[in-house]
Formats: C-alpha cells, structure tokens, sequence
C-alpha cells in the first residue's frame, strides 16, 4: 500500500525539483519521484491540439517526443480514460497498435505489442518491456489524406459509455504514412523506455491529467496494490504533473511540435496564442469552448474571464480568412479586454472595439460578435449583438430556443446603429451556446449543411447522456468535421457555457 507520508514528500519534492525543470526533464523527473512512493513505469502522454491522439513526452528529440507511444482517443483505454477524466484500471494484455515515431514526427513502425490485428479494452497500454529497454512488436498504423485515420480490423470495445463508432474506428489527424515494422528502442528499465510489461501481481493505471478541468493528457503508472489510498496518490501524482506540465509549456516549442499533427497558418498561431484555454470551471459556471480548422484558423476567436462574480463570455467571426482575418480578430480581442479592464459595460465595450477597428483598418474590415456578462450569484444573462447569430438557450437539457435581441451593426462597418443590451434569467442547469457560422453552414458533399437543428441536437443528446461538456464539444467537433468530409471551408468555433449545472468534482480525475 502507498504510504501517504512517502506520497507527502514525493509531491513536495517533485514540485521543488520541477522549478528549473524544462519540459524535456519532466518524464524522468515525475517517474523518479513517483518510483519513491511506490508508483512505478511512470509514463506521461499529452493530447493533440484536435484531441485525437495522445502521445507520449518521452523528452527526447525536436518534439521532446522521439521513441514514444501514441494511442487514439477514441478506441483505446487511456482515450477512455481522457473522455471521461477517469482513473481506470487496465485489465490485463499488451499494446496493439501503437506507434514509434522520431523527432521530427514521423511514423517508424512500433515499439510495443506482441501482435496485430484487434484493439480490445483488455489490450492496450501493455507492450514488453526487459529492464534493458528492448521492446520488439509489429504493427500497421497507416494514415491517409489530411484528416482520417483509419484503423481496420475488428472493434472489441464493449463499455456501453465508449465512443460512437460502427465497425471501425476512424479519427482525425493529417499526417500521411503507412509503417509495418518492428523496432527497439533504449530505456533504462524504470518505465521512461517505449514500453513496459507490468510485474506479475502488479495494477497498471491510466488517469486524465488536467488543469483544473482542462484535460491535458493521461498518465500512466503500476503499482502494488489497487487500494483507495493508492488511487489518491495516482490522482495527486497526475494532478502535480498537470501543474508542472502547464508552467512549462507556454515558453516550449517542443510541447507545440508534440501536439501539432499538421502545419500550421500564421493566422492560426496568432488565434491559439490569444485565446485562453478551452476549458474553465468555477463559481458555480462550467465553460467549454471547440475552435476548427485548428491548423486554418482564420478569424474567428472566444474569449472569456471572471471578475468577481460576473463571467464575461465573447465570440468573435472576423472578415476574411488569411493573416489580416487573424490580425482584425487580434485587435477586437485587444480592445474588448482593455475596455472591460477599465469597467466599460457591454455596449461601450463594442463601441470601443469599432473605433479601434475603424482607426486601424478604416472601414475596410468588420467583426461581428456576441458580447455577453453572466452574474454568477443571479443567472442574469446580459448581451449585445453586433451582427452575429443569436446566443442559444439550452434548458431542462431538453429544448432550445434563441435569445433575440435587436442586433447593431459589424464593428469597424462604422454603420451607426444603436446597440442594445438585452437579458435573459437563467434557470440552475441552464446553457448559452454562443457560435460562429462556420458550425451550421458546414456542407456535406451533397450540399447538405450541418444546421442549427443538428448543432442543437447534438449538444443536446450528447451533454445530456452523462458527457462531460468538454466532451460533448470534442464530439461535437468531430461531428463537424466528419459532415465536411475531414476540413471546413469556413472557421467553426463555439464557446458552451452552463450555469449550476454540472458538479465539478466529475470534471477531474
């Protein structure tokens, strides 16, 4: 059984030795703290920016990532246990296919598994491991075209709250290769090898790794003994390793490189670097929000943050969709937050952000926008519209109906109109999807769109049958994507906000 005093001091060292730690040091430093509380083969993955595929922080080459594993989000266990920020138990079995790829991202065939073929619950996160760190296995990942990875084969999953997937598993991702190899890789026998067989008696784990309710990854670790005690020490664990995790990566191009399967536009980079991150939980409010083409982004762009006990939520659609797009969005982000910051309401904050538009682009460019404020204490919903779709009501998890509101000009077309605040009440367990067109206009190859009744529908179902909110949008992402046959022609962002509804002890490990 983990000691928790031994489970004391490992935090706390690990959290004193993380301070100069660069994120290339963070796999061997969580696994060599780990090892002294009892928690051994300690294995860290993170998630690409379309959470599809989790790859392992192995700490080595240009992506910080040569020589590591990497699993699908959906159809493997620790995707099970990302989807539904879960501790779970593997069950017994070795890896099927997983993937061994170089520095620069490229495929080279396995390290791990001891066949190929079917990818069942029972079978994932094993592989052999010899103490030298040899590791032979063969596998067939092969990937095709700019968005789907298809993996062939019989599905044997049979946990009833897994993904939605019908005879084989497709997910999105764009690179390009087909490997059939064995290989072997080096390691030095405590777990940071590409792979690693559990001794005989021992539990092998695998549990979410978030920031507050961001899911950054998945952690994976044996230990002697399946204990409650035991289970609070991999939580702990996954929880520091998400601290340490999150103060290195902002300033490390290797994490970028490790969660980017494409290249990405300039305008993009300037969107995922001004935006705050996708998840947030607290007083009482639970936020999500889901932004495609993620590589592509042109000029759309979310925002939020709390003051107090007032939630401000925006979404902005941005003229255009090259790097002028992505600088417009830049700027209208910028001026909403320096209006709000100096206690503007919501029309003067709309206001503001046209005479900047119109200072800095004439009238050449326009964004139109939700701008809305939540009181956290009230539910009192307060919002302008600035030539955007309206805000959507979600209540009961039942039915929706749009919240209209006279709407004011694009900011920047200089156009005059008046700007009217309007408000709804909220009820305990109420959603406000706020979305750019870019969601229902999304066409299939008949030229069918995605909807608003669809979009609806899906948050709808999906959020209402025991999906996380944050899960519910990456579905609903994928959805969007698999209508449009992979890419979107248009950005699609969408930004979920429910009031008193979730309980936020289900949103972590």
């Amino acid at each position: 059984m983990t000691d928790e005093r031994q489970v004391a001091r490992m935090l706390g060292d690990l959290m004193q030795a993380g301070h100069t730690a660069t994120l290339e040091q963070l796999p061997g430093l969580v696994a060599a703290h780990a090892a002294d509380a009892g928690l051994w083969q300690v294995r860290l993955f993170v998630v690409d920016l379309q959470e599809v595929i989790l790859r392992e922080l192995t700490g080595r080459g240009a992506n910080a990532g040569e020589g590591g594993l990497e699993f699908p989000v959906e159809g493997s266990l620790p995707g099970r246990a990302y989807q539904r920020v879960d501790l779970l138990r593997e069950t017994g079995g070795t890896n099927h296919g997983t993937v061994n790829r170089t520095s620069a991202g490229t495929r080279n065939g396995t390290g791990a598994g001891d066949g190929i073929g079917k990818s069942g619950k029972a079978s994932v996160g094993g592989g052999h491991w010899n103490g030298s760190g040899a590791a032979a296995g063969t596998c067939t990942d092969t990937r095709i075209g700019t968005g789907t990875d298809t993996r062939t084969g019989k599905n044997d999953e049979d946990d009833k709250g897994g993904d939605d997937r019908n005879g084989s598993n497709t997910a999105a991702d764009t690179s390009t290769s087909t490997s059939t190899s064995t290989s072997t890789s080096n390691g030095n026998g405590n777990g940071n090898g590409p792979t690693g067989t559990r001794n005989s008696g021992s539990y092998r784990w695998w549990t979410a790794v978030t920031d507050g309710v961001e899911r950054l990854g998945v952690l994976r670790a044996d230990t002697a003994d399946d204990s409650e005690q035991t289970r609070s020490a991999l939580r702990a664990l996954a929880s520091m390793t998400a601290l340490l995790l999150l103060s290195k990566r902002s300033f490390s191009d290797s994490y970028a490189r490790l969660t980017r399967t494409a290249p990405m536009n300039v305008a993009a980079e300037l969107q995922w670097n001004l935006m705050p991150p996708p998840a947030y939980a607290g007083h009482d409010v639970t936020v999500g929000a889901a932004l495609e083409p993620a590589y592509a982004v042109g000029g759309d762009a979310f925002d939020y943050a709390v003051a107090g006990r007032v939630l401000h939520l925006s979404v902005l659609d941005a003229m255009g969709h090259d790097t002028t797009a992505g600088l417009t969005a830049n700027v209208a982000v910028a001026a909403a937050r320096n209006a709000r910051r100096q206690g503007l309401g919501l029309a003067q904050i709309s206001q503001a952000v046209e005479e900047v538009l119109i200072g800095q682009f004439g009238n050449t460019r326009y964004v139109t926008g939700i701008f809305a404020d939540l009181d956290l204490d009230t539910g009192v919903l307060g919002w302008v519209n600035r030539g955007h779709h309206p805000p959507i009501l979600v209540r009961g998890g039942r039915w929706t109906r749009p919240l209209a509101c006279p709407p004011a000009g694009p900011m920047g077309a200089g156009l005059g109109l008046p700007v009217h605040v309007c408000r709804e009440q909220l009820e305990p367990g109420d959603s406000v999807l706020l979305h750019t067109d870019g969601i229902t206009e999304a066409r299939d190859p008949d030229g069918n769109e995605f909807g608003l009744d669809r979009f609806t529908d899906f948050v709808v179902r999906h959020h209402s049958g025991q999906q996380t909110l944050h899960e519910t949008l990456r579905r609903l992402m994928r959805a969007v994507l698999h209508h449009h046959h992979g890419s979107l022609d248009d950005d699609a962002t969408v930004l979920l906000t429910e009031w008193r509804g979730s309980r936020h002890e289900d949103l972590i490990p």
